[in-house]
């Protein structure tokens, strides 16, 4: 009852006997075939390796680890969903199961989520997964099925030098692919699309508050012994809100302001239906969007069409009252531009994303009043990674069976 710190040595013995009984039983099922009812029966010892891992001092402790692990226990899979059945590889090589792994990935960026489950995850579906993140690590094969990145800058040398069949992006966004080096090298590029479509809309909600609530500024001022910050905040509610691109993330964000009572404009590509219904109208121009908005939140993917879309031609139309909230990404908006009318009080702003990131600690954006600033975290919740991770892996499956399921290279 005192916990797993505190058992008798013989307590402790046991659960460690308990624990690499259960996960044996895990492997076992793993890598053989066993009829329907044996793996029914064999798979039950998953509550006997949970029971050992919480109580074990052997086993994952990590509270960061356990939360992967029960929203991963939520995606579809196997024995992989309880977090530590499948044991990290500790030579560095693959983890795989040789009667059935027939695709191959290699990672070159953290995906957020422990690699045990990434591993676990890829075995169910055949990749054996090959680790490239740390300097020394040992040189991936050549030719994979799938190059794993998230925002990584890739260029066309590494590709070439790799020779991947497909790139696998952990992200929505892609730009930080070479598209025209995969073009010239006939490799197919597949994303991300709605892994994170809430936690993003979110996020921009929160920016909004905490630019017109004055969150940050109260947090330190409270701190610092000081207890009148400002005149007052600013409700949301009764604002018209500007959506920019509305897609998935940007309707869903859309969605959010409307519970708060809000009044949607948007600027898109294309009307969407589900927009309209929410009692949302478009304008025609984005000069129009941004002069008729109290807020604007942008969501339109950045590519060669949008980079830099936003400019002083459109902040310009902004009141000094008004907020900008960009969680899309930093190469939409003409950073020089920004920050210069930032520090002149043009505006206030809610930003997630930068032009350059990391930002470089002399960029004055940093030091620009009226905003709030956040490191690039709108994606990262630990629902958003679980989902991501296997969506990934699912893109290289789809790829090798010849599906365009969130295939992105042939839209460019």
């Amino acid at each position: 009852n005192r916990g797993p710190n505190h058992q008798m040595p013989f307590l402790r013995v046991r659960h460690r006997v308990v624990a690499a009984f259960a996960r044996s039983m895990f492997a076992m099922v793993s890598v053989t075939r066993l009829p329907p009812s044996m793996a029914k029966e064999a798979m039950g010892f998953a509550s006997i390796a949970k029971a050992a891992q919480e109580a074990s001092p052997l086993c994952y402790t990590s509270s960061t680890r356990g939360s992967y692990s029960r929203h991963v226990r939520g995606l579809k899979g196997g024995y992989s969903s309880v977090a530590g059945e499948s044991a990290p590889d500790k030579s560095g090589e693959a983890v795989q199961d040789p009667m059935s792994m027939s695709l191959s990935a290699v990672v070159t960026q953290g995906l957020g989520v422990p690699k045990e489950v990434v591993e676990g995850l890829a075995k169910e579906r055949g990749i054996s997964v090959y680790w490239n993140i740390d300097e020394g690590a040992a040189e991936p094969p050549a030719n994979p099925t799938a190059l794993i990145m998230v925002n990584k800058k890739t260029g066309g040398d590494y590709l070439k030098k790799l020779g991947p069949k497909m790139v696998a992006v952990a992200f929505t966004g892609y730009d930080a692919v070479d598209m025209k080096a995969c073009k010239e090298e006939k490799i197919a590029v597949y994303n991300v699309p709605a892994y994170s479509t809430d936690s993003v809309a979110e996020l921009a909600i929160g920016l909004t508050l905490a630019v017109y609530r004055e969150i940050p500024v109260s947090d330190r001022s409270i701190r610092e012994g000081k207890w009148v910050v400002s005149s007052g905040g600013t409700e949301l509610k009764g604002k018209t809100v500007g959506i920019m691109g509305t897609g998935s993330i940007g309707v869903a964000t859309a969605k959010l302001y409307k519970a708060f009572g809000c009044k949607l404009i948007g600027w898109s590509r294309t009307e969407k239906k589900d927009f309209l219904d929410l009692g949302g109208t478009y304008v025609k121009t984005k000069k129009e969007l941004f002069a008729g908005s109290d807020v604007v939140s942008l969501h339109v993917p950045c590519n060669a069409k949008t980079m830099g879309c936003v400019g002083e031609e459109e902040l310009s139309q902004l009141n000094p009252s008004a907020v900008l909230i960009n969680v899309g990404r930093g190469g939409l908006i003409q950073q020089e531009v920004l920050s210069k009318m930032l520090h002149a009080k043009k505006f206030r702003a809610g930003l997630d994303v930068f032009a350059q990131e990391p930002v470089d600690p002399k960029d004055p954006i940093l030091t620009a009043p009226n905003c709030v600033l956040t490191p690039h975290v709108a994606y990262k919740t630990t629902e958003a990674l679980a989902r991501r991770v296997q969506v990934t892996l699912d893109n290289i499956v789809s790829f090798s069976k010849g599906s365009d399921t969130n295939r992105v290279d042939t839209k460019e």
